[in-house]
């Protein structure tokens, strides 16, 4: 889901501009141009994506576009196996186990649960297909 508050970039006055894909760009002064350099050095980086140019300028970038949502969507699970979408689309495999249980235990409960696991990819697959 992505939000789009403005519906193209702003100008808000001669020195913050607003962009549509969320960035802010600000420039100093007009009598602060005159004195170069402003920074002491060429180009600082802060914490919260925010970028001082030696010229004055500064720029904030904004945030991951789907920050907003979850990090990962369930797409099927088992007992002790979870198959799950990142944002970016990739599939991640991800088993759980207690950790009392020996190698054996685990094998065989792998074992058991694999054959739904393989099936789900099957039908996700040939749903892609």
């Amino acid at each position: 889901m992505k939000k789009e508050i403005l519906f193209g970039n702003v100008q808000m006055d001669a020195q913050v501009a607003m962009n549509v894909n969320g960035d802010i760009n600000i420039w100093p002064e007009t009598w602060e141009a005159d004195k170069a350099p402003i920074m002491p050095e060429r180009k600082v980086s802060y914490r919260g994506r925010i970028t001082m140019m030696e010229d004055g300028q500064a720029e904030v970038k904004r945030y991951h576009i789907g920050s907003q949502l979850p990090l990962y969507c369930k797409l099927f699970s088992t007992e002790h196996c979870d198959i799950i979408r990142t944002q970016g689309g990739q599939l991640i495999e991800r088993w759980k186990f207690k950790k009392n249980l020996s190698i054996h235990q685990v094998c065989d409960i792998r074992r058991r649960e694999q054959p739904a696991v393989e099936a789900f990819f099957v039908i996700l697959k040939e749903g892609v297909a």
